[in-house]
């Protein structure tokens, strides 16, 4: 290899790796080059922009994926979800950075979205194909399984890569196995887990009305956010949004990450504190689980501007979420969290909660994003509170 390609190789290989580690903080072509050992003006001799570096990124990405997509099966058997668990967590132990960087880029770059979809199709998984908004029972069910399994891979794949990074190794077959047993049982209740009578009772806990005095530092976060990523998010941008000068922002917060984290404390404490009210007026672990879904989906409903936000976080390490997260308000009763739950990780009542909460999030935000009928909302909570509870088998 030439000393040319050899430092190209050293750029993509130094970019990949910066998104290993969760960070709010922006990837700069002049953290690049000072990790590669180079200037940043040498950057330009491989590339002619960071737009076009991160071309290439996404160009590997896909490449390296289509590798094994054939090993991700569309039948719901054990063996297929064993496979999918088991491929999914080996080519993520091979490639630490990937899954960093599908998390950041997945809101932002729909060529990466659209060139997973086409590297799934090719292998036969055409999630494309399915109309999210056809009225067949069995169509609807389907997509929201898919969504359910790679969410809950994402989830618990980044847990586990956080906690081996504070706490050391974890056994990694254990978690594989946990895993696979999650996916498939859930926490192996029978159906139905409750009855419908109990079902309407719990629906009146879970109105949610939210009323806050002054959304405007917020609201203008979550447009920026939507349009640009969090990396993305500047003072100027969030100043426009607003409509103030950039002075004015400063007289509020010290900095752009100052916002950033003053802005989503309060609403992570906000949400959490109407989570709680609303799951202690449920009686059983059962109840609470589903008090908690249904009442996190009609939150969102109340303020939609935030959902994207909320699937962020969810799947952000822990580095970023101590920042946001107050161990106090985090701490969800324990009641919630179900004996039968164990993925092989410590920490178990907050990687329920974070699981349930983020499965939530990602499911109203495809609706939101999509534009998918209520319909199909409503059968994304009833699907999702069955599959925690029974798996999907």
């Amino acid at each position: 290899m030439s000393k040319d390609c050899n430092t190209k190789e050293k750029i993509i290989q130094t970019a990949f790796s910066l998104f290993e580690k969760p960070r709010l903080k922006e990837i700069s072509l002049s953290e690049i080059a000072a990790n590669v050992g180079i200037s940043k003006t040498a950057i330009f001799r491989h590339f002619k922009n960071k737009e076009e570096l991160f071309d290439t990124l996404r160009e590997r990405f896909l490449e390296d994926f289509s590798k094994i997509a054939h090993h991700f099966k569309s039948e719901v058997t054990e063996s297929a979800i064993e496979e999918t668990v088991c491929t999914f967590v080996d080519f993520s132990e091979e490639h630490p950075a990937y899954i960093g960087y599908f998390v950041k880029m997945r809101f932002t770059d729909q060529k990466l979205i659209k060139g997973l979809a086409e590297v799934l199709k090719k292998s036969g998984l055409d999630i494309s194909s399915i109309p999210m908004n056809n009225s067949e029972p069995k169509n609807r069910k389907l997509n929201i399984l898919q969504i359910y399994v790679a969410s809950t891979l994402f989830y618990f794949y980044i847990s586990y890569r956080c906690c081996c990074m504070c706490e050391g190794k974890t056994d990694i077959e254990y978690f594989k196995k946990r895993l696979t047993s999650i996916l498939t049982h859930g926490m192996g209740r029978k159906m139905p887990v409750l009855s419908k009578e109990k079902q309407k009772e719990l629906d009146e806990y879970c109105s949610v009305e939210v009323d806050i005095q002054d959304e405007r530092f917020f609201s203008a976060l979550a447009s920026v956010f939507q349009e640009c990523g969090m990396e993305g998010v500047t003072v100027e941008k969030l100043a426009d949004a607003i409509g103030l000068a950039k002075s004015s922002l400063y007289s509020s917060f010290t900095s752009k990450f100052d916002m950033i984290k003053q802005l989503l404390t309060r609403e992570i404490h906000l949400f959490l504190a109407e989570m709680v009210e609303r799951v202690l007026m449920a009686e059983t672990t059962d109840e609470m689980i589903y008090t908690f879904i249904h009442s996190e989906a009609n939150y969102f409903s109340t303020r939609p501007n935030v959902v994207m936000l909320h699937g962020w976080l969810a799947h952000q390490g822990e580095a970023v979420k101590k920042e946001i997260y107050d161990e106090v308000m985090f701490g969800l009763p324990k009641l919630l969290i179900p004996e039968e739950f164990d993925i092989g990780l410590s920490r178990k009542s907050d990687c329920f909660v974070g699981w349930i909460s983020a499965l939530t999030a990602i499911l109203i935000m495809t609706a939101k994003k999509n534009g998918y009928s209520e319909q199909w909302q409503q059968t994304c909570l009833e699907k999702t509170f069955e599959y925690i509870e029974c798996g999907v088998i």
